[in-house]
């Protein structure tokens, strides 16, 4: 390619011969001390354009090499927020000054590297919901479950002071269906449902007579980055300790745990016309942290309030130990605090054959501390519990899972002794290949 410097000597030297030609009209003394005087001029103007040109290069070499510097320290500081999680850290103000002043004096090369319309999308990214790519070839997605259970307590024939009743429940075994729907209706918003049957095969239960019920039904989607969930849906609190089973309402959550995620929850379950709840945690490759506040509006004019604190951190490798601490409010019941140690190996999936999951688990939770309790033991019909529980399931085959908890629980309030002993095996299935 043909520099600049090559152009403009080519050009003098055009000049030159179209000068020597006009002057060999005249006399050959005067064509000598033109062409002397055209030289020294000649010479004089390539030395001022090599001058000038060396001098642009070497500057722009050097808002090179500076705007070069920049960019990595603005990636260095960037790496930097990011390992933080933004903790507390801000820019210092020196260094906010000095990038606005050269950004301004760069502005033309920052423009030229498309430096501002980057910054104009990562502006538009926080208020912009994020793109999920999902396939609209299948805009309904089903998910099955069939469940086969029993549940067995050594206690069932105990019975209540107050309602001269059996305090405990029947001895249960029972079939339970439930089918998941996901209609997608524009690769955001989502329409979910569940249908689910139960039937009582042995024991006493009136509410498990094999009828189809819509148990769920919810809209779900992102408004800019956070997560709404509006309706009927299933939810968890405090892993399940206060409370695991339907919520009609609305939840809100943010982040995904890299490293904070924050959710609110506000509507009613059937045991309380008002819930509200807001949680927070915080999880990284050593340590997770949750803390949370529910509020419980309980039928009946009693309100129970909960604060949860919990630390969670895997050892040896393969185990995570964790430490929940529960402190209960409720005037008639009584103000409570509570305590679960759990000891876990693996998570539940039901699509990796020889998947094995397993806890221990050691409870000591007054009456305010919960409300509708997560295990399959009798916590539910005691005037709070304390003692251990155990729980392993297997993925026997992909979507076949076995399943077995045991819990030995004590009354708080009446100290009845409980044993309860349930085992289940489901089989799962779909629609569509998961990805």
């Amino acid at each position: 390619m043909e520099s600049a410097y090559t152009r403009i000597l080519a050009k003098i030297k055009e000049n030159s011969r179209k000068q020597v030609y006009g002057d060999l009209q005249g006399s050959p003394i005067d064509v000598l001390d033109r062409l002397q005087a055209e030289e020294r001029k000649n010479e004089e103007s390539l030395e001022h354009v090599v001058t000038q040109w060396t001098f642009l290069k070497r500057r722009t070499e050097q808002r090179k090499i500076e705007l070069d510097a920049i960019i990595v320290k603005k990636k260095e500081l960037q790496e930097k927020i990011l390992e933080s999680g933004n903790n507390g850290m801000t820019v210092p103000l020196d260094m906010r000054q000095e990038a606005a002043k050269l950004r301004a004096e760069f502005s033309p090369e920052l423009n030229n590297i498309g430096y501002f319309d980057i910054q104009k999308g990562s502006d538009i990214a926080v208020l912009s919901s994020p793109k999920h790519p999902v396939s609209m070839d299948k805009r309904l997605k089903i998910d099955g479950e069939v469940r086969l259970d029993s549940r067995s307590n050594d206690n069932q024939h105990t019975i209540d002071q107050q309602t001269k009743k059996n305090k405990y429940p029947d001895n249960l075994l029972r079939l339970r269906e439930r089918l998941y729907m996901d209609y997608n209706i524009n690769d955001n918003w989502h329409l979910l449902g569940m249908l689910e049957s139960e039937k009582a095969l042995r024991g006493s239960y009136d509410d498990m007579d094999g009828n189809i019920n819509l148990d769920r039904y919810y809209l779900q989607g992102y408004a800019g980055n956070i997560l709404v969930s509006a309706g009927a849906f299933g939810t968890t609190m405090a892993e399940g300790n206060i409370y695991d089973s339907k919520f009609k309402g609305i939840m809100a959550a943010y982040g995904d745990g890299k490293p904070w995620s924050y959710r609110l929850q506000y509507g009613r379950i059937d045991l309380a016309k008002k819930v509200a709840t807001a949680s927070m945690s915080y999880d990284t490759d050593n340590y997770g942290l949750d803390v949370g506040v529910y509020h419980f509006d309980i039928d009946g004019g009693r309100n129970r309030n909960v604060f949860m604190a919990n630390i969670r951190r895997p050892i040896g490798g393969w185990l995570t130990l964790g430490g929940m601490y529960l402190h209960g409010q409720d005037e008639s019941v009584g103000n409570g605090d509570g305590v679960v140690v759990t000891l876990a190996r693996g998570k539940e999936n039901s699509w990796q054959k020889g998947n094995i999951y397993a806890y221990l688990k050691y409870y000591h939770q007054p009456a305010s501390t919960y409300v509708e309790h997560t295990m399959n033991g009798t916590a539910d019909w005691m005037s709070g519990f304390k003692g251990p529980g155990i729980g392993f399931s297997y993925t026997l085959h992909k979507n076949m899972v076995f399943s077995m908890e045991y819990d030995r629980l004590r009354d708080l309030k009446t100290s009845d002794h409980a044993n309860t002993i349930w085992g289940g095996f489901s089989y799962y299935f779909n629609n569509y290949e998961n990805d």
